[in-house]
């Protein structure tokens, strides 16, 4: 037993490098592999402020209906400017919105049409987000 403590300061010491040894390399390897989103890390501001008012004005028709809504936002657009839209509705008509989900295009398939249709019928309020260059556009219906 004695043998073992004698030397226990210097494993202790082995084994913390080892550690942080192994912490660096890990890290090292999450910041230069490969992503998760293939998305632009900033927009123009002009941008900002179309997807700003895009939120707003759905946000805004859905406080108007004055009723619950489950909205699906089908997207073609890059991520930070779904997470803006998405935003803007909760905070226009945040007491009204049951659930939100985002349905990304490709996700979405040949069955689009379909879903746009059968979820406006279903009494949820479904959106189409486009992204054009630099311009963004939406188109938003629900039932009735």
């Amino acid at each position: 037993m004695m043998a073992f403590l004698e030397h226990a300061p210097a494993r202790l010491f082995g084994t913390a490098v080892a550690a942080v040894g192994l912490l660096l390399a890990a890290s090292a390897a999450i910041v230069w592999g490969p992503g998760i989103f293939r998305s632009n890390p900033q927009i123009d501001p002009v941008e900002i402020q179309q997807v700003r008012r895009i939120g707003q004005l759905i946000g805004q028709s859905i406080a108007r209906a004055g009723r619950d809504a489950a909205v699906e936002l089908i997207t073609y657009d890059q991520l930070l400017p779904v997470i803006i839209v998405r935003y803007q509705v909760w905070a226009n008509a945040g007491k009204l919105i049951r659930s939100f989900i985002i349905t990304p295009a490709y996700d979405a398939g040949s069955d689009m049409a379909h879903r746009y249709v059968d979820a406006k019928r279903n009494g949820a309020f479904v959106v189409a987000l486009k992204h054009d260059g630099h311009a963004h556009c939406a188109v938003w219906a629900n039932r009735g």
